[in-house]
């Protein structure tokens, strides 16, 4: 019983640190909330940018893993950003897809631990909470 009870508390704790927003935030899994309803604003080969009315970062993080899940296709890297309004500017969320670890270092010029898990989405929310 101790070994079910220890491994439901490590994975509900892994959850909770990979779904939370507000830094640089590494996110391997998606997220357990429905995705949403979102708009397609702007895709491009490396930048995709979805219009979200409303948005909070757990609502903002479902839709970009949502988008992955649906519009990944062969890319090996790009950024999706979720928005509240088109004119603002201002971005709720942000998420930079790696295909492999070579690409992240490449194209972050960041060296990466050999621990992680590929592909990797990394997603930060600047502005979580909004106006």
């Amino acid at each position: 019983m101790l070994k079910h009870t220890t491994s439901v508390t490590v994975a509900s704790l892994a959850l909770l640190t990979l779904t939370s927003c507000g830094g640089s935030e590494r996110s391997d899994a998606p997220s357990t909330v429905e995705a949403p309803r979102y708009t397609v604003i702007k895709e491009t080969d490396r930048v995709v940018e979805l219009l979200l009315e409303g948005a909070t970062a757990e609502i903002a993080t479902a839709a970009i893993w949502d988008w992955i899940d649906k519009g990944v296709g062969d890319r090996e890297v790009f950024t999706i950003q979720v928005v509240r309004d088109r004119e603002a500017g201002a971005v709720v969320c942000r998420g930079e897809y790696y295909i492999s670890k070579h690409h992240q270092e490449f194209y972050s010029g960041k060296f990466v631990d050999n621990k992680g898990v590929w592909p990797r989405t990394l997603i930060d929310c600047p502005d979580p909470a909004g106006p």
